[in-house]
C-alpha cells in the first residue's frame, strides 16, 4: 500500500508534465491555422471601413 501511494504522487507530477507538453503542443498547432483565417478577416474588413 504505502508504495503504490508513493508511486500515486510520481505518477500525478508525472501526469501533470505531460499534459502540459500535449497542451502545448496542441495549442501551435490550432495557433497556426488562426492567422490563416486572421489574415483573411482584416481583408474584407478594411474595404468594408473605407467604403463607410
Amino acid at each position: 500500500m504505502g508504495r503504490q501511494g508513493s508511486v500515486g504522487r510520481q505518477g500525478r507530477q508525472g501526469d501533470r508534465k505531460i499534459g502540459k507538453s500535449i497542451l502545448n503542443s496542441q495549442f501551435p498547432i490550432p495557433n497556426s491555422q488562426f492567422p490563416i483565417p486572421n489574415s483573411q478577416f482584416p481583408i474584407p474588413k478594411q474595404p468594408t471601413t473605407n467604403n463607410n
